[in-house]
């Protein structure tokens, strides 16, 4: 029987890169079909409402909101994941989700004092990473693609850390709530596309230094494939 992933949706898809690309809950949609697996879409950043029971996993996606604003719709989120996570409900939170997901569980957000990390970067993953499913069959460095300006400073207790690099905190565990730093539903030119919208922050997309990479996508099909058992 296919197991259903509810997808939380946790901000709006630039109008500009929807255009050309579809919305990020298409990215999703197409790795997620791959592994065999249904999708149910909530615009959580929308107000829609949820319920810990539902779904046989979880997937949070990123946002151009920052986890500090905490809204009301994040503060309904947070109380969901600490009820998910007390279900054992596998859940995987992507950049943003991966911050509200750390907060929620007792970890700490903060802005990141280095500034923005945007592009294909270099992700190392740490001994217990490398021995977790996340990560079956990928190399102890990992090429993933980023865009944020928050970072988890503090990991919530208990958690194990997975992958990290000069940046900071690229992924960690709890248990069966996941979080990863990066983008894996992400091409190489949804990525451009975002660099593109952030050049009036001073970002700018350089080919040479950007690379096309699957890294990501298989960390997502890994979720699907080897931890929803």
């Amino acid at each position: 029987m296919k197991k259903t992933i509810l997808l939380l949706v946790a901000g709006e898809t630039s109008l500009s890169v929807e255009s050309v690309f579809g919305d990020k809950a298409s990215w999703f949609k197409s790795a997620l079909e791959e592994c065999g697996a249904n999708m149910k879409t909530i615009e959580a950043y929308k107000g829609e409402t949820y319920d810990e029971n539902d779904g046989d996993a979880w997937i949070i996606t990123g946002s151009a909101d920052s986890v500090m604003e905490n809204k009301d719709w994040m503060a309904f989120m947070e109380d969901k994941i600490i009820k998910a996570h007390k279900l054992k409900k596998p859940i995987l939170g992507v950049c943003f989700g991966h911050q509200i997901l750390a907060k929620a569980l007792g970890g700490e957000v903060i802005r990141n004092p280095v500034g923005w990390e945007v592009g294909s970067h270099d992700v190392f993953l740490t001994d217990q990473g490398q021995k977790t499913g996340l990560y079956k069959n990928l190399p102890p460095s990992i090429c993933v693609y980023e865009t944020h300006q928050d970072t988890v400073s503090k990991t919530p207790p208990s958690s194990k850390l997975l992958a990290e690099n000069s940046m900071g905190v690229q992924s960690f565990m709890v248990n069966r709530s996941y979080g990863i730093q990066f983008h894996p539903e992400f091409s190489y030119d949804i990525m451009r596309s975002y660099c593109d919208l952030n050049k009036s922050q001073g970002i700018e997309f350089k080919p040479d230094k950007n690379i096309d990479t699957n890294d990501g996508k298989a960390v997502l099909k890994n979720f699907i494939l080897e931890l929803l058992d």
